[in-house]
């Protein structure tokens, strides 16, 4: 059985360890797209070569796909803006639009 790490302690320890306000986490961490968030907003003063570096690594789950994916059809905007937006190359977000565009699980159909 895998266990998620428990994000919302690490960085509230992160923040507290560095002096600084734990009050940015709201909520319990859950998604990969929520760990990239804090993690962007606790490294904002970092190195930008090791904010490259992180780039690199980064790893989404199917929640923050769809999140992302939701967002740029609700609001019209093109992969090349999500990409920047998210630090995403567009041949990424291409991949996972036709991805799941194929999956019987669609993101974009209504599922009340």
């Amino acid at each position: 059985m895998s266990t998620k790490p428990n994000y919302t302690k690490i960085y509230k320890d992160l923040l507290s360890a560095k002096n600084e306000d734990t009050s940015i986490i709201k909520g319990k961490i859950t998604t990969s797209l929520e760990v990239i968030k804090i993690s962007d907003t606790v490294n904002q003063s970092g190195d930008e070569q090791m904010q490259k570096e992180n780039y690199k690594l980064r790893a989404y789950d199917k929640d923050s796909v769809k999140e992302i994916l939701e967002y740029q059809k609700e609001h019209n905007y093109t992969d090349s803006y999500i990409s920047r937006k998210y630090g995403i190359s567009r041949t990424t977000i291409k991949k996972w639009k036709d991805h799941y565009d194929d999956d019987s699980s669609n993101f974009f159909e209504n599922n009340n």
